[in-house]
């Protein structure tokens, strides 16, 4: 009876001990999921980025103007070393939100054309990296000339960041809309060119400087009003001998070449 009721008590002391351990196992293993980065994610778009990138180009071409295609483009992919410059985002933000990116940009330097796919680790983080992009992307990046316009948009956990001519722009918007089958956030513009050029913002032209025009570098001959007066005599028309005001700043032909 003895033995009985010691085994008993034995058994329970058992029970007892193991009660939280297991309760202390069970948040141990809550939080390792809570800190592991995984996102719920409402995500219509599947495949790999680049046959995403590829899709995308398809599906919009369609949408451009007659006679317009986009620019021939190569794929890099996008990584914590270079993701500044190509998105804007820092390393500690592309390695807490992002699993991975690919960009597409124009084969000619001249051309400020950029398309990047970006896979994020959930909704959430896709929000957060397109509020990123939108205040850290440097337009200026391509130096010589800036794009139309810049813009992210969402799906899910992914997010849509171009740089191009707006037309490219705007075909690009519906063609992800139509990849995405409407899944889709609001888009976002956060550049648009409002500076003089020698062409159509986004096709590659070289920026002049806000108000100055393209012929500025042109030789123009002053008119009475910039040169004083109609009474002025412009230099080319001073001879020896002529009367009138004879100051210092007069123009006198060298002796030289004086008439004899």
């Amino acid at each position: 009876m003895k033995r009985t009721i010691a085994h008993a008590l034995c058994v329970l002391l058992a029970a007892s001990l193991a009660l939280p351990l297991v309760a202390f196992g069970g948040c141990t293993d809550a939080a390792n999921s809570s800190g592991s980065g995984s996102q719920d994610s409402n995500d219509t778009l599947s495949g790999s980025l680049t046959d995403l990138v590829g899709r995308l180009y398809g599906t919009s071409a369609s949408r451009l103007a007659p006679g317009e295609e986009f620019v021939m483009h190569l794929e890099a992919p996008v990584t914590a070393e270079n993701c500044t410059d190509y998105l804007g985002l820092s390393p500690q933000d592309f390695e807490s939100h992002v699993e991975e990116a690919l960009v597409s940009y124009a084969g000619i330097s001249a051309i400020a054309h950029q398309v990047a796919l970006i896979k994020c680790k959930g909704d959430a983080s896709a929000s957060k990296v397109s509020a990123l992009v939108a205040t850290g992307f440097n337009t200026g990046r391509w130096i010589c000339v800036r794009p139309g316009t810049c813009f992210v948009q969402t799906s899910g956990s992914y997010v849509l960041f171009v740089a191009s001519s707006t037309s490219n722009a705007d075909a690009l918007v519906a063609g992800f809309s139509e990849l995405a089958e409407g899944n889709v956030g609001m888009r976002t513009t956060f550049y648009t060119s409002d500076e003089t050029s020698a062409g159509a913002p986004g096709d590659g032209s070289i920026v002049v400087a806000p108000g100055v025009d393209e012929g500025a570098s042109q030789a123009s001959e002053p008119d009475a009003s910039e040169s004083g007066g109609e009474g002025d005599a412009s230099p080319g028309d001073a001879s020896p001998g002529d009367e009138g005001d004879t100051g210092d700043n007069d123009f006198r032909l060298p002796e030289n070449l004086q008439p004899k």
